[in-house]
């Protein structure tokens, strides 16, 4: 394993590719020169550190409210602080860990130090950092291990699997999520995980080609869903006691479900399903509402208004609208794929002629033009 991460840690690069899942990257502090490679050496020299030695005690209390109140503010507050934030947490984790060893505590801080590498993973790939995300995946993985958490294993898996499908290996993706989805079923308590894999399976299956398995994974996050309100209320698994970007909100499942339904080709079905996460993210909590993923949610609309056979550009232009008066903050680089789809749609034989297609033509280059300069800065080097 050491061999594995030194040469991980050796190949660090930034990825020019847009981040598969930062649905809300906005305005903040800069990120000094190389701080996400930084903080991914140091979770790798953890993680190879974790299994020769024991944990320590100290009240947790202050540490777990500590990244509670951080993965809420992942949800709606600039990525740049969050980030730093989430390091100084861990670098204390990782300090409690090694300074103090007693064993009556050393499964829920091995959770803290695995979840808070889980978000710095999740975080990472935001970034536009792949390789830093992997050894932050590596080293959380290693501390899900020595907690016994299948929730935290579970949620990593699924993190892999999402950026594999994203990257075009759909079918790495359906695997991942199927491995996932053993571990979170040892879970005491089921909880919103499941519903996150299935869906996330669903959108692989989709982005396959697979209808069949797409709905039956889509069925199966709704099953999901029921089976954690109908029979364990009031109970919480670990991630959803801890919430925001580790729980899967039902706002966030529509999302996904819109998604899987305009890859498969069912632009009735994806307009609907992306209206209701637009309508649940708005009338929801403050603290649970992703801007982001609204704003894919409108890009969605717009693409599934384009694919009607009725040819809805009128609609179509609108949704966008809303996309192009968001503030310059919520020009996200996951928002590059799909409006380069839209605008392949646009450019096709039935609607290369229109004027209003080639107006939205020229709104979604402007659109990707800003989104790629705003990952630059925050990630620039």
């Amino acid at each position: 394993m050491e061999a594995e991460f030194g040469y991980a840690v050796d190949q660090l690069l930034t990825a020019e590719q847009d981040p598969p899942h930062r649905a809300h990257l906005q305005a903040g502090r800069d990120i000094a020169p190389g701080a996400v490679d930084d903080a991914a050496r140091g979770s790798a020299k953890f993680a190879l550190w974790a299994d020769s030695t024991r944990l320590g005690e100290l009240s947790l209390a202050s540490l777990r409210a500590r990244l509670t109140a951080l993965t809420h503010a992942y949800v709606y507050s600039p990525l740049t602080p969050v980030f730093a934030d989430l390091v100084d947490l861990r670098d204390d984790l990782f300090t409690l860990i090694r300074n103090h060893p007693d064993p009556v505590r050393l499964r829920e801080t091995y959770l803290l130090a695995g979840t808070t590498c889980a978000v710095l993973a999740y975080a990472s790939g935001d970034l536009g950092a792949p390789q830093a995300a992997m050894i932050q995946t590596q080293a959380a993985l290693a501390c899900a291990e020595r907690a016994d958490s299948p929730t935290l294993t579970a949620w990593v898996l699924g993190n892999q699997a999402m950026t594999q499908e994203w990257y075009g290996a759909a079918g790495q993706g359906v695997r991942l999520a199927g491995q996932a989805t053993v571990h979170a079923r040892r879970a005491p308590v089921p909880g919103t995980v499941l519903v996150r894999l299935a869906s996330i399976e669903a959108r692989a299956h989709a982005s396959l080609g697979n209808a069949p398995a797409a709905r039956e994974a889509l069925n199966r996050a709704r099953a999901a869903r029921d089976l954690s309100a109908d029979h364990y209320a009031g109970q919480r698994d670990e991630f959803d006691d801890i919430g925001g970007i580790l729980q899967f909100t039902p706002a966030k499942q529509s999302f996904y479900a819109g998604s899987v339904f305009l890859r498969l080709g069912d632009a009735a079905a994806a307009h609907d399903a992306s209206l209701a996460a637009i309508a649940a993210y708005a009338s929801g909590p403050a603290d649970q509402r992703s801007y982001g993923d609204e704003t894919l949610a409108w890009v969605d609309v717009a693409a599934a208004r384009v694919a009607d056979p009725l040819r809805d550009l009128d609609g179509a232009a609108e949704a966008l609208a809303v996309v192009h008066a968001q503030p310059s903050t919520m020009r996200i680089p996951a928002l590059v794929q799909p409006l380069t789809v839209l605008k392949r749609e646009l450019a096709t034989a039935r609607y290369q002629n229109a004027r209003l297609a080639h107006q939205m033509r020229g709104t979604i280059d402007d659109l990707v033009e800003q989104c790629r300069r705003h990952s630059a800065n925050e990630i620039s080097t």
